[in-house]
């Protein structure tokens, strides 16, 4: 994690990673980056699911 602390960052446009979210929405006029990670379990597999994305991130 990187964060500006009396300093101003550039973050690139594009960064290397293994980790990908099923879909990225950024707005360079409002700054925002929003990631979206869908997950669609089935039934009692959804808590197991989701405690999977929490440490995946």
């Amino acid at each position: 994690m990187r964060v500006d602390l009396g300093r101003r960052l550039q973050f690139p446009q594009v960064v290397q990673t293994t980790l990908r979210p099923d879909a990225v929405l950024w707005s360079e006029e409002v700054k925002k980056l929003i990631l979206i990670e869908l997950t669609v379990p089935w039934g009692e597999a959804c808590d197991q699911a989701f405690e999977g994305k929490k440490l995946k991130y």
